[in-house]
């Protein structure tokens, strides 16, 4: 996937072997359906492109605007922007 061309959506970006990332999976793994989410191990081109330097972090893409979350703290704020 390039990074650059994202479609309007929902993303997490986690890292296996990051405690928070795990924390934040548990919570988001019944809503793959409407946030994707992305492993550090297998998409380091896409976090590289996304500058995507910590996780976890959360993407929102509305109309082509995009709005980040940056750690596990920010993961209710994520949701109630996404308005699931």
């Amino acid at each position: 996937m390039d990074g650059t061309n994202l479609n309007d959506g929902n993303y997490f970006f986690f890292a296996s072997w990051c405690s928070a990332c795990k924390i934040a999976k548990s919570k988001l793994d019944d809503m793959k359906d409407i946030i994707k989410q992305f492993d550090f191990e297998s998409n380091k081109v896409l976090f590289s492109k996304l500058k995507i330097s910590s996780v976890p972090t959360f993407l929102s893409i509305k109309n082509g605007n995009k709005k980040y979350f940056f750690g596990l703290g920010e993961i209710n704020n994520f949701l109630k922007y996404i308005v699931i």
